[in-house]
């Protein structure tokens, strides 16, 4: 299999067709060292939102996706520059609270992600009394198991205690639930996009796919379709190491062969869970193994960086090379298929 190379830079477009040229290394290099808006959105996200849970105490809110895993599109800092078609992920928002959020509180956290285009507009509140944070339920639609939301979250302003015990409710949550209630997370998150990694795979339906042509090294990328066309490596790559991890991860906690402590250290970014994981014994994987699975995560996370960039109202192609695109389908696709072998049973210290 050929070797994943370093992630590339993101380059320069020639109409909507790009192609990576590393000899526009130094200029997007230069453009990074160009001063900062006054404010980035998680600035801004601190002190708004913060000034909130002064006057709401006990209130916590707290970010995930993306953002919280250090994985998004940086150089958000500017409010136009971000409401411009090439916006990256938005900035999601969870509120927690202990009991039923005000009516006000309510209103003036909408107020805020609705004047700001970097927010995202659905704010997810979560009453701690009566709402379980494994759960997601998007409004017009049933709740859905899915862990990754939790575990994924960082704190961003207010009450931290009420933070952790936001965090904490994780694992009593996934040991409470039963079977049938733990296989919908797989089925309504994580089967879809490896079917989807599959059908790029094979030759003879790879050049009719949605978001890749494996055969021939293109990615494609247009966000006002969404996320099931044109979604560049997002759902074909990205999700499944993302979705797939977490998933092994609330199987051995519902084993009891992890406990708190070993969430409590779980790092938040995916290349720093699988290093971590590996430290500790816990990943049933070489280290060449290891090393192969994180370069072909960041890989396809810099590809989907460089697609977000470049996208600016109509739909981008990225030509990438042929066997690098191979081998990170493979190298993702030999993650998935390890299912219950890729984990070992072993307790982290408390210290850990």
């Amino acid at each position: 299999m050929p070797r994943i190379p370093r992630p590339t830079t993101p380059t320069n477009s020639s109409g909507h067709f790009l192609s990576v040229d590393p000899e526009l290394a130094k200029i997007a290099d230069d453009s990074k060292k160009e001063p900062a808006s006054p404010e980035t959105i998680e600035e801004t996200a601190s002190k708004a939102l913060g000034d909130i849970a002064r006057s709401f105490s006990p209130i916590a809110f707290l970010t995930t996706g993306s953002t919280a895993r250090g994985e998004d599109l940086k150089g958000r800092t500017s409010a136009l520059r971000s409401a411009s078609p090439s916006q990256p992920s938005p900035f999601e928002v969870i509120v927690v609270t202990s009991d039923k959020a005000d009516e006000r509180l309510c209103q003036q956290v909408q107020k805020i992600v609705k004047e700001d285009p970097r927010f995202d507009s659905v704010v997810e509140f979560t009453n701690l009394s009566e709402r379980r944070v494994t759960w997601y339920k998007p409004a017009g639609t049933n709740a859905r198991v899915i862990p990754t939301r939790a575990m994924d979250a960082t704190f961003i302003s207010g009450d931290k205690a009420l933070a952790e015990k936001y965090k904490g409710s994780i694992i009593p949550e996934l040991l409470e639930m039963n079977g049938k209630q733990f296989k919908t997370f797989y089925k309504s998150f994580i089967k879809g996009p490896i079917n989807l990694l599959k059908k790029h795979l094979a030759t003879d339906e790879s050049r009719s796919c949605e978001h890749l042509n494996i055969e021939e090294g293109l990615i494609f990328y247009d966000r006002s379709k969404g996320l099931h066309e044109k979604n560049s490596t997002k759902q074909v790559f990205l999700r499944v190491v993302q979705y797939v991890l977490v998933h092994e991860v609330c199987k051995k906690i519902r084993e009891k062969k992890y406990d708190a402590s070993f969430l409590k250290s779980f790092p938040n970014s995916i290349a720093e869970r699988l290093e971590w994981l590996y430290s500790k014994g816990c990943l049933n994987m070489t280290r060449e193994e290891t090393n192969d699975i994180i370069a072909a995560y960041r890989q396809a996370l810099t590809w989907y960086h460089q697609t977000q960039e470049e996208y600016v109202k109509e739909p981008i192609t990225l030509q990438v090379d042929v066997a690098s695109l191979k081998s990170v389908a493979m190298t993702i696709k030999d993650f998935s298929d390890r299912k219950d072998a890729l984990l070992r049973d072993v307790a982290v210290p408390p210290n850990a």
